[in-house]
């Protein structure tokens, strides 16, 4: 496994203010593998958490380094839906950040409304413990499930990020820009 960060640009402050964690499998017979092909190999052999775990450590370690030079970036990373309902590896992931004692501001957490909805009331309730720890929530793939209104006004979200499905033709398409931008207003 490797660590790989993706840039996210503010279009406000005209800088990267973020990165998001991106995890790479690179196997020796079967060459570059992304999560969506080993994700699911991880949660049926039941070791997404363990995973997670690493990929945990791997950014508070970055965090730490890029604080001590002076570099202020936030990173992002992505829950499954297995680390979302557990609430063990919940507490044990608010546990490290906070002996990291990395800024708040620097971790958000990304999930899907489709990993919500295996144990909504179990992930609403570990996420309020994500929220209760200042850590920041966001919303990925927006618009691509059931994208409830209702999950936006109960849900402790500091962002949303919006399916590519809806962007990729964003600057001909009228249909995705007229979503987007209603989209974005709602947010």
């Amino acid at each position: 496994f490797s660590l790989h960060y993706q840039p996210k640009y503010d279009l406000k402050k005209r800088k990267v203010t973020q990165v998001e964690a991106l995890l790479r499998w690179e196997d020796e017979e079967m060459g570059r593998m992304f999560p969506d092909e080993f994700i699911p190999l991880a949660e049926r052999s039941g070791n997404m958490t363990a995973i997670s775990k690493l990929v945990l450590q791997e950014v508070l370690s970055q965090l730490v380094i890029w604080k001590e030079q002076n570099l202020s970036l936030g990173i992002s990373i992505n829950l499954s839906g297995q680390d979302l309902i557990d609430k063990e590896f919940v507490r044990y992931f608010i546990d490290c950040f906070e002996a990291s004692r990395v800024d708040a501001s620097a971790i958000i957490v990304e999930v899907t409304e489709t990993v919500m909805m295996a144990d909504m009331d179990l992930a609403m309730e570990n996420i309020c413990l994500f929220n209760d720890a200042n850590i920041a929530l966001s919303m990925d793939d927006f618009g691509t499930g059931f994208s409830s209104l209702a999950q936006l006004k109960t849900l402790p979200v500091a962002e949303l990020k919006i399916d590519k499905c809806l962007v990729t033709h964003l600057s001909h398409d009228v249909s995705d820009q007229k979503i987007v931008s209603s989209t974005i207003s709602m947010a």
